[in-house]
């Protein structure tokens, strides 16, 4: 659009140096966009790079030498490639290579890798919430308990009062109740730290008491 702004200037019959004092551009390329071919509507802006409009770029015929040089070398720094195409006589900025060289370097994929698990072997439990909206305007943050089993996707999901002790038990029951048993192993995404201890007293997992709760799970007596 710069390009076809002085094309209109020009044709204004304003001056060269006028031209490059309103609109910012270098009168050496005021001259230069004087002599290209005019710019009628703006799909010609869109094919100006097709039609050879402006500074061909100095990088543009090292790119070659670039890709073979990163398909060799992928993480190759770019201030060595700088190094090497310098050796063969690039003379431009710098700046423009280390662009071409970060369009040009392959970017690495992660692989995609979904862990499935058997039949049974394990499930997914963790609270959400969701705000709703009535039609009378009102809102209400509703909370729930999310059980699923990852092999097959089946999925329990009650409405629960609250994130306490008691909602995550009763919603853990319900969810086994759902499978129709228990799965070999359980995985809470998120459960606080109190939640964890309760439900799995320090004796039982192999460690010291570290708190009531734990003390209190070490001296109690079966079916208290």
């Amino acid at each position: 659009m710069a390009r076809h702004r002085v094309q209109v200037l020009r044709a204004g019959g304003k001056t060269l140096r006028r031209i490059a004092t309103e609109t910012g551009i270098p009168l050496r390329s005021v001259k230069r966009i004087v002599r290209e071919s005019r710019i009628e509507e703006l799909g010609d802006v869109a094919s100006a790079k097709v039609r050879g409009v402006g500074r061909p770029s100095v990088v543009e015929e090292y790119r070659d030498r670039i890709v073979d040089v990163l398909a060799a070398e992928p993480k190759l720094k770019t201030i060595e490639i700088l190094h090497r195409l310098r050796g063969l006589g690039y003379d431009g900025a710098k700046t423009a290579l280390y662009e071409a060289v970060r369009g040009l370097r392959p970017r690495p994929v992660t692989p995609l890798v979904r862990f499935e698990g058997l039949p049974g072997e394990f499930s997914q439990h963790d609270f959400g919430q969701v705000d709703v909206r009535y039609l009378d305007g009102s809102e209400e943050r509703i909370h729930f308990f999310a059980s699923r089993l990852k092999y097959s996707r089946w999925i329990d999901v009650p409405v629960v009062e609250d994130e306490r002790i008691e909602a995550l038990v009763r919603s853990l029951l319900d969810g086994f109740a759902s499978f129709g048993g228990i799965p070999l192993v359980a995985v809470y995404d998120f459960v606080a730290r109190h939640k964890i201890e309760l439900l799995c007293p320090a004796r039982l997992c192999g460690q010291q008491p570290t708190n009531s709760t734990d003390r209190w799970a070490e001296h109690a007596q079966p079916g208290t």
